[in-house]
């Protein structure tokens, strides 16, 4: 039976197909003719045959728009693998790239970071799609009747595989949904403690944090866990912290236990630290986000937490955003309330009448209007997994390539894989983590630096991406602190992917290590040896003036060159570049000069406290040689505002009656070449915008210039494309006349 999607018209020009291997016709509705009004018969029959939507959206514009009111009948004929159905009749692929068509990836990407946000099969995918239709054909009749029988039934198939009462099980719509269901329902007391660990999970360790912030304020006693470790080490430290911990009579304590960590991707015992917890009377509280689909085995009536919450839509294939909250029935009358309330909210009075855990599961039932289609997903999800073969063989596989991948993948760095644990392979399962050819950075500069790495991962040529984090917690020994990156295994991925990740990785990493050591030059941060680096001590007065005044920085020597000179030789760093260089090509390197080039305020305040823009004017600007830059110059062409606003004491074009000048100025903004247009050919079209408003400059002209001499820090923010610095330097006024331009006259030729 073809399935039909009915869209007004008038929708605009454009009519995009995102989904993959669609072929599309317009015909008429199964039963009649569609109600096309009169004027519209050039819209009758196909409009597209065979399209395919693999790569890209595709848009519909050679034909006119209906007119409004216009209804359109799209057949969509699925390919076999889309069909839900039909993937049952056939025989479940290899693992590996042969079950790539079986998942709806673009063709240029490759997912290993199924562990964070999970994938979706097409089947799964196509169920949806039917959920969905049956949604919108009659919307009362789905929600007062239809979708809670089925919701019914996940719960109980998912209670099955969790090896717990349907009863017990509910659906929310993510893990950290639940854990905060569950302790903002507790009833905290001043003296009670909530036990998490340095690697719990960031929405979940902010909310304790939360809890212990606002009254009654529980108190929050974190375990540092440090690796390697054994499963054996983190039941000993878990159990004498809390033994240890004070307590006092009639409070509780409520450990967050992790599954598996997030991030390093640790498999912790946490069976184990639950029968911890009931031995102390400590109540448990299981994060198991990462443990349904990739843990076997759960068992959980058999467990017994307090609590327990897991993703179905990381590694269970179920759509996003969907999770299930297990509560034993013992502990259902300390879940008062969903968030938000649901209607089937009683009070205080009504439970005593009513009865303690008769509203739980009816609560979670309906907590507003929302899809309910990724919680009834997880019925197509466990028949595909059972189609595939089952719990087991799934795991087995993820479990094996991940490994081999990783181990590839660290030779190819020349790493290694994160030992975890002394065991072997103890506590991993289906995540394993591979140490970066990156240098170890002070946590002030790691979130740029990762930052750095997933723009560049995340760029359309990249076509991969993993999760990337620094681990400082190591003990001594061969694993020092420093970058790693976290694989997922799963039935799509082959070693060859690791491979390709390699190549990526090797890459990304040189330009980011580069990066870092240049932006610690500039700002005398120590940076990782580099055979550029060049320490040479500059004989200056003024360095013993500042010694004296208790201010010391580093000495290194680097240059900043212009932006045109960056793009002249194919340096593609955004900032102006810092360059290690022999002393003697440098001239006269000044303290300014070195604390402007280097960010360095404090410096800069000194100096200028110290001399004054008078003196400053004099001895600090370097006016013997044309070919270097002035402090001023270099903080314009970096674009570092607060050095422009130290620096620039001087009202610059404001005073500036020359109109010759004022052209050479201007001159600096073409791109290349003369008698382009003025509206094509400046660089800064912005820059130039701001020079005509604030002084009246004519540039109904064409300029040319030659750049071979050093330009004034005016001309510098032109070519740097940085208004903002633009702006600062015109608005400041002259108390003093510093280096603004170059003290020797310099000839340009104007077209």
């Amino acid at each position: 039976m073809p399935s039909w999607v009915v869209i007004p018209g008038g929708l605009g020009e454009a009519l995009s197909l995102p989904a993959r291997n669609v072929l599309v016709t317009v015909s008429g509705h199964p039963s009649q003719e569609p109600p096309y009004p009169s004027g519209t018969a050039s819209h009758r029959g196909k409009i597209c045959e065979n399209l395919d939507t693999s790569e890209s959206l595709v848009s519909f514009k050679a034909w006119a728009p209906p007119h409004l009111g216009t209804i359109l009948y799209l057949q969509s004929n699925m390919s076999a693998i889309d069909a839900w159905d039909s993937f049952k009749s056939k025989t479940p692929p290899p693992f590996g790239h042969a079950m790539l068509d079986y998942f709806p990836f673009e063709k240029s990407y490759t997912n290993l970071n199924h562990g964070s946000y999970g994938s979706i099969p097409r089947a799964v995918s196509a169920y949806c799609r039917k959920l969905d239709a049956q949604t919108e054909s009659n919307p009362d009749r789905w929600m007062r009747k239809t979708y809670l029988p089925m919701l019914t039934a996940v719960r109980t198939r998912l209670a099955d595989l969790l090896g717990a009462k349907p009863e017990e099980c509910v659906l929310v719509t993510n893990a950290s949904t639940g854990i905060s269901t569950v302790l903002r329902n507790l009833v905290w007391e001043e003296g009670d403690v909530i036990v998490t660990f340095s690697t719990t999970y960031g929405s979940v360790l902010t909310t304790a944090q939360y809890l212990s912030d606002v009254p009654p304020h529980p108190r929050v006693s974190q375990i540092t866990l440090t690796f390697p470790v054994t499963r054996a080490e983190v039941l000993t430290n878990f159990r004498a912290h809390l033994e240890v911990l004070p307590r006092q009579q009639g409070k509780k304590v409520v450990a967050i236990i992790d599954g598996i960590v997030s991030i390093p991707g640790l498999w912790l015992p946490w069976k184990e630290m639950v029968k911890i917890c009931k031995e102390l009377d400590v109540v448990s509280v299981v994060d198991a986000a990462h443990l349904v689909g990739h843990e076997t085995g759960l068992q959980l009536s058999e467990v017994d937490p307090d609590f327990w919450t897991s993703n179905c839509h990381k590694w269970l294939y179920a759509k996003r955003p969907c999770a299930v909250l297990y509560v034993p029935l013992r502990n259902q009358h300390l879940i008062r309330s969903t968030f938000p309330t649901s209607h089937a909210y009683l009070s205080p009075a009504e439970r005593a009448a009513y009865g303690d855990n008769k509203n739980f599961i009816e609560q979670f039932e309906w907590t507003g209007t929302i899809d309910f289609t990724p919680f009834l997903s997880v019925q197509a999800a466990l028949d595909f997994r059972a189609w595939l073969g089952g719990e087991e063989k799934i795991n087995a596989y993820c479990r094996d390539v991940v490994r081999r991948g990783a181990a590839r993948l660290a030779e190819m760095l020349g790493t290694s894989r994160m030992v975890l644990s002394t065991e072997e392979d103890g506590m991993a399962l289906n995540l394993v983590n591979v140490r970066l050819p990156l240098p170890a950075l002070p946590a002030s500069q790691r979130a740029d630096v990762r930052a750095k790495i997933w723009k560049r991962m995340l760029a359309p040529e990249m076509g991969t991406f993993t999760q990337v984090f620094y681990v400082a917690d190591f003990k001594d020994g061969e694993q020092g602190e420093g970058w790693w990156t976290r694989l997922s295994g799963q039935v799509w991925t082959e070693v060859a992917d690791f491979e390709m990740l390699g190549k990526q990785l090797l890459k990304i990493c040189e330009e980011v290590k580069g990066e870092v050591e240049m932006e610690a030059a500039q700002k005398g941060i120590e940076a990782a040896p580099s055979a550029r680096t060049l320490t040479s001590p500059i004989p200056n007065p003024i360095l013993a003036k500042l010694a004296s005044a208790g201010v010391s920085f580093e000495v290194d020597i680097p240059v900043v060159f212009c932006p045109s000179y960056r793009r002249a030789r194919g340096f593609k760093a955004p900032r102006a570049i810092a360059r290690q260089i022999d002393y003697e090509e440098h001239f006269d390197v000044r303290p300014l000069q070195l604390a402007v080039s280097n960010s360095n305020l404090a410096v800069m305040r000194k100096l200028l406290d110290i001399h004054g823009p008078t003196q400053a004017a004099a001895e600090v600007y370097n006016k013997e040689f044309t070919s270097s830059w002035s402090p001023l110059e270099m903080a314009a062409a970096n674009g570092d505002l607060e050095a422009v606003r130290l620096l620039a004491n001087a009202s610059l074009l404001r005073e500036c009656t020359n109109p010759d000048i004022a052209q050479d100025i201007l001159g600096h903004a073409l791109i290349e070449g003369s008698g382009a247009p003025p509206a094509e050919g400046f660089a800064n079209l912005r820059a130039i915008k701001l020079l005509i408003e604030e002084h009246g400059v004519n540039i109904n002209f064409s300029l040319g210039c030659s750049t071979t001499l050093p330009a004034s820090p005016i001309e510098s923010a032109i070519r740097g494309n940085s208004p903002d610095s633009l702006r600062l330097l015109l608005e400041y006024d002259a108390d003093t006349k510093m280096r603004i331009y170059p003290q020797k006259p310099r000839r340009r030729r104007i077209y």
